[in-house]
């Protein structure tokens, strides 16, 4: 897929291009040719199809490429959308089994079930799958986990929702760990707040809050 011109990225820039696009009138996005837009109904619109091999990230990192769909009389107006190559902020998406590792910080990971992802750096977010296992090992990272899955936190400001039957490890301070049911969770560290969901269990000493 040909993409346009490449340009610097960070996250106080998108703080900034926000509030500036906030703080302006809004502008219509005109439609392309709309009268050949208009002519493309769900029918023919279904024989459009992007072929897979001309896709983002065809070749990776992620196992599955993105592909787009063309415009039409539902949805005439084109959108602007961005890949994040090589930033600061790094995406990982994967299906079942994925192992990922992110270094930097506001990464993103969404992977598939049975899969491991271990963050090193700080304001990250994971959503996980059936029986994974998380390690953050930064600060004010949230992770949300699904059924039987395991998490450890040992750094600060990190905030954790667990699924059903599964377990935690708060080794750091200023935590928030939210379980679902039937979960175990063990605080060796201080001034966390846990989160008891019905039927689960917590051993945390007298320094931290437990509800």
């Amino acid at each position: 897929m040909e993409l346009g011109p490449s340009s610097p990225f960070d996250w106080d820039w998108l703080v900034r291009h926000a509030k500036n696009l906030a703080s302006q009138p809004f502008a219509e996005v005109p439609t392309i040719a709309p009268e050949i837009i208009d002519q493309i109904d769900y029918g023919p619109h279904q024989d459009i199809v992007q072929p897979i091999e001309t896709g983002l990230y065809t070749n990776g990192p992620g196992e599955c490429p993105v592909t787009f769909f063309h415009l039409g009389r539902l949805f005439p107006k084109p959108v602007r959308m961005y890949s994040l190559v090589n930033g600061t902020s790094d995406s990982a998406y994967g299906g079942g089994g994925s192992q990922v590792t992110l270094n930097g910080n506001s990464d993103i990971a969404s992977v598939g079930d049975w899969s491991s992802v271990t963050f090193n750096g700080s304001g990250d977010q994971a959503w996980t799958g059936y029986g994974s296992t998380v390690v953050e090992n930064g600060g004010s990272d949230t992770v949300t986990t699904g059924d039987s899955s395991n998490l450890t936190i040992n750094g600060s400001g990190d905030v954790g929702y667990l699924g059903n039957y599964s377990g935690a490890t708060v080794n750091g301070t200023s935590n928030t760990v939210v379980s679902g049911m039937y979960s175990y969770i063990v605080v060796p560290g201080v001034f966390n707040s846990i989160g008891v969901g019905a039927g689960s269990a917590v051993v945390a000493n007298l320094y931290n809050y437990v509800w």
